[in-house]
């Protein structure tokens, strides 16, 4: 199973920004660290799970109905050029450096800023997702929704707006769907 399955499964501000690096910035080079700040300690065959998930990414691609739907949430300060351009992105697998170092993950991904961007909350959902398996997390669909729920009563209660910044770390594709 893949564990991203569109390249719109990311946060929206990243779209923006990659806007913002082709207006501004379009022959800026950068690169992009992973840090894990929970100093979880991974073995080199949760890395080499990493690598199958990376090399999937490279599948992704923006679907005409996406792209429409995209351009409707955005079309005021994304433009539609941005939304066409997208879809002739593919994630670059040979742009990811993955080591492990005495048991700590090191990732960079380096090209072109607009490009850069684009691979931080999909990287950050593969590992998420993988490090639960790796260590044998597990969470009852039910105690989940229950939880969510309970959220959406306050939210509903309140009057509030919210959305979904769970992405990055969410338990699995799944749930998270």
């Amino acid at each position: 199973m893949r564990l991203v399955n569109s390249i719109l499964d990311t946060d929206l501000y990243l779209f923006s920004m990659s806007w913002a690096y082709i207006k501004l910035y379009p022959e800026a080079e950068g690169t992009l660290e992973f840090i894990d700040r929970g100093n979880t300690v991974y073995t080199s065959q949760f890395v080499d799970q990493l690598r199958m998930a990376i090399a999937e990414l490279e599948m992704l691609r923006l679907s005409d109905s996406e792209k429409e739907a995209a351009f409707k949430k955005t079309g005021s300060w994304i433009p539609k050029v941005y939304w066409e351009w997208l879809q002739s992105f593919r994630f670059d697998s040979s742009k990811i450096e993955i080591n492990l170092i005495d048991g700590k993950l090191s990732i960079s991904v380096t090209d072109h800023l607009y490009k850069t961007v684009l691979y931080e909350v999909h990287l950050l959902a593969i590992i998420s997702e993988l490090r639960h398996k790796m260590l044998d997390h597990s969470i009852l669909e039910s105690d989940y929704l229950k939880n969510l729920e309970s959220k959406i009563e306050i939210s509903n209660q309140n009057q509030l707006k919210f959305g979904d910044m769970g992405t990055r770390r969410r338990f699995s594709a799944s749930l998270h769907e």
